[in-house]
């Protein structure tokens, strides 16, 4: 399947082996599912998993970004019409539209609007709906 990965999820991903979204990370590892992004989505997830906070290894984000980029689907994205709570995933919706993907998971699913899924059919699940839909 194709899918966009919100950064939260990413983040929870890194913070809790073995939960859900390490899951849907792992998912990606193995080839199952094809991760869509861009460079925009890409510099947010390198910004945020260095934040001192997370106390991730700088190497292991760098290495987990490049594996992403290298393995994922580069989408070139058209903007879209829609208005988000949050300015900052719009990035994850314009390349989840244009790049026509099955799923735009998330752990805010809030910050999505239903408008998403009327209008561009894209289905925006949590980590844990994600799972239990791609069995």
């Amino acid at each position: 399947m194709r899918i966009v990965i919100d950064t939260n999820v990413l983040v929870s991903a890194m913070l809790t082996p073995g939960g859900n979204a390490w899951r849907v990370l792992l998912s990606v590892f193995s080839g199952l599912n094809l991760i869509l992004l861009d460079e925009r989505i890409i510099s947010e997830y390198q910004e945020v998993l260095k934040r001192a906070k997370f106390r991730l290894d700088p190497v292991d984000v760098i290495r987990l970004c490049e594996f992403l980029w290298d393995n994922g689907e580069l989408i070139v994205s058209s903007g879209i019409d829609v208005e988000l709570p949050d300015a900052n995933d719009l990035p994850f919706a314009e390349v989840a539209v244009s790049g026509c993907a099955d799923y735009l998971i998330t752990g805010n699913t809030r910050h999505f609007p239903t408008v998403l899924k009327r209008e561009h059919n894209l289905a925006i699940v949590t980590p844990a709906q994600f799972l239990q839909l791609a069995k």
